[in-house]
């Protein structure tokens, strides 16, 4: 079954699983982002090891996702995720895509944990909706990816 769908401004069409892969790896690449920045104002040793938590899954992921998508797309960069890109992987989704953009944004991240006062407070309030939007796409993958990998990933 071809869960192709047409992508604004390319002549290609794509499948969910590589939305889903374009969509991850910049958003793994964001959370990363902020963990790198935020560890050094990090008080609470709880949290310095969900930074390295971070950091080690989500490198590990993106390598993982990379690979994938280089066996089954022919390259391992994703392609830029635009918000109408966005709005096709997460069609019927609930999730807000200002804010989903907004996540997988590195600039904004960092700009939000650094505005704020409380640097522990701050990355909590950051990382839980960062995840829950990743928790809302693998749900979305359980029942629409075509590759087992990527179910599997999800």
């Amino acid at each position: 079954m071809d869960m192709a769908t047409p992508v604004s401004g390319l002549n290609l069409a794509m499948d969910f699983d590589q939305l889903s892969i374009d969509m991850m790896i910049p958003h793994h690449e964001s959370i990363i982002t902020l963990a790198h920045v935020a560890e050094p104002w990090i008080q609470d040793e709880r949290l310095r090891a969900v930074i390295e938590n971070i950091v080690a899954s989500q490198v590990a992921e993106i390598a993982e996702l990379r690979d994938y998508r280089a066996r089954w797309y022919g390259s391992a960069d994703p392609l830029p995720m635009d918000e109408q890109t966005m709005m096709q992987l997460m069609l019927g989704m609930t999730t807000q895509m200002d804010a989903m953009m907004s996540q997988m944004d590195e600039a904004t991240l960092v700009a939000m944990f650094c505005a704020a006062s409380e640097a522990d407070l701050a990355f909590i309030d950051l990382v839980i909706p960062h995840h829950q939007s990743a928790i809302d796409v693998s749900e979305l993958a359980l029942q629409q990816a075509t590759h087992v990998e990527i179910r599997a990933f999800a």
